[in-house]
């Protein structure tokens, strides 16, 4: 469509700082980013025509993870959490905006216990993050409003009837939170000037799988445990 376009460009500059002992993992990284030459179209996302650089914006935020493996007995934990302050002007964008995949706020805990007794192990995963950003026609602006918080907490249960093999069941979303990612709006406003939407949210409520992993060696004892 353009064979002119230049290359995007992007520099980055990160601070990172990392403990690791027996166990125990910590990092923090804190970050800031800026991007040249981002691509710009017209009539985007329907007709996109004339693309053409010129697009710009920057990202900044934090990231902080820490894993214990050492504190609680059969315990496995990781917690992250992550600030992203972010504008860009790409795609049909006429301004720097918050885009729609980067929510300011993002947080996730993941939990592996075994229990010995039942030869299992026992997983929780939870996250979430403060909403997407989208464009709302009804009111003035680009990425005007913002979509509920995003949560997710999903349940796991690994048994071993062998060293060498495990059944593992897993349901992602157990609470079957309603959540959006964002809303598809008419072209055309009705009699009374309002553009009609439809929330853009999972296809299904909760998703539910079972699998048998079986892991062949020269001894027989390696396993997937450490990927469930």
């Amino acid at each position: 469509m353009n064979p002119q376009l230049k290359n995007l460009e992007s520099n980055h500059l990160i601070l990172n700082y990392l403990l690791q002992t027996k166990g125990l993992t910590f990092r923090a990284e804190t970050f800031y980013k800026s991007y040249e030459e981002l691509i710009l179209f017209e009539g985007y996302p329907q007709f996109p025509m004339n693309p053409r650089n010129g697009g710009k914006g920057f990202a900044r935020g934090v990231d902080i993870f820490l894993r214990d493996r050492k504190s609680l007995k059969n315990t496995d934990y990781w917690i992250t959490y992550s600030f992203v302050d972010s504008k860009r002007q790409f795609d049909q964008f006429q301004t720097q905006v918050q885009p729609g995949f980067a929510p300011k706020h993002n947080f996730s805990v993941v939990v592996k216990h075994f229990v010995t007794d039942i030869k299992s192990q026992m997983g929780m995963s939870f996250s979430w993050n403060d909403g997407f950003p989208y464009t709302d026609p009804n009111f003035h602006g680009e990425m005007n409003r913002k979509t509920k918080s995003f949560q997710n907490l999903s349940l796991s249960w690994s048994y071993l009837p062998r060293q060498n093999l495990i059944i593992h069941g897993a349901v992602s979303n157990a609470l079957g939170a309603e959540n959006v990612f964002g809303y598809q709006f008419s072209p055309n406003a009705d009699e009374s000037g309002n553009f009609d939407s439809k929330a853009i949210g999972q296809p299904a409520p909760r998703f539910f799988f079972l699998g048998v992993f079986l892991t062949l060696s020269k001894d027989k004892t390696a396993n997937q445990l450490n990927n469930l």
